[in-house]
């Protein structure tokens, strides 16, 4: 508050009362010991991941906060001769630095915050793709669960147009200071067998065979004899 022209003003700490829409500041004095008028201005401090408030009205403050979010994209793909199209595979989204008491939809879940932090489990097949939005700047951690069988590739657009591709990668770790997107690949090959060494083969066979024409003139031998 203020009151006469050049003189200093001085911070007040009073109560507001809250009726479900507005807040209401009462009882303030209008005038100073001298019969100058007040002049009250209401200050609202930055709130981290919103906009600085902006200000309207006169006497009457209409005070508006902006969200300041960005989005997080992340799809899967499956490639290779053995890559399960079906199979879907597990990520862990962890993000940290967000405000006592709020909560996010994510994917549909509402995941509310607990000691600054969220964390939120979910799942995609090959193809499959969801966005996240959370507030700007926001550290976050995304993983993607163990799975010996597949290698896997990821390929990060931190929002700037550069595609950042970054084999055998199953976690990324960033803040969330544009819209990023990502695509995670895994890819599982198998070959067929080659180069197998047939050289014993033959040997094995003429063996057999052998064996099989000596119990044929053995059979064929007692036959002659019963016969004489």
């Amino acid at each position: 508050k203020s009151a006469k022209s050049g003189s200093t003003a001085q911070t007040v700490d009073v109560s507001p009362t809250w009726d479900g829409n507005t807040y209401t500041y009462k009882s303030l004095d209008k005038y100073d010991a001298e019969g100058y008028e007040y002049t009250y201005t209401v200050t609202e401090a930055q709130v981290n991941g919103y906009a600085a408030p902006t200000y309207s009205g006169n006497g009457n403050y209409n005070i508006k906060n902006t969200w300041l979010s960005n989005t997080l994209y992340v799809k899967k793909r499956v490639t290779g001769n053995m890559g399960d199209t079906n199979k879907e595979f597990s990520f862990t989204l962890t993000a940290t630095g967000l405000p006592a008491g709020a909560s996010y939809n994510l994917n549909g879940t509402t995941v509310s915050v607990s000691n600054g932090k969220i964390s939120y489990t979910f799942t995609l097949k090959a193809e499959e793709a969801v966005t996240f939005r959370l507030p700007a700047g926001t550290r976050y951690t995304l993983r993607e669960n163990a799975d010996n069988e597949y290698t896997t590739r990821v390929d990060f657009n931190r929002g700037d147009g550069e595609i950042e591709k970054l084999n055998n990668t199953t976690e990324i770790s960033d803040t969330l200071s544009a819209n990023h997107r990502m695509t995670f690949t895994n890819n599982m090959n198998v070959a067929p067998p080659t180069g197998v060494d047939h050289s014993g083969y033959a040997a094995y066979a003429l063996v057999a065979l052998a064996a099989l024409m000596g119990t044929v003139f053995a059979i064929e031998g007692r036959r002659k004899k019963r016969d004489r």
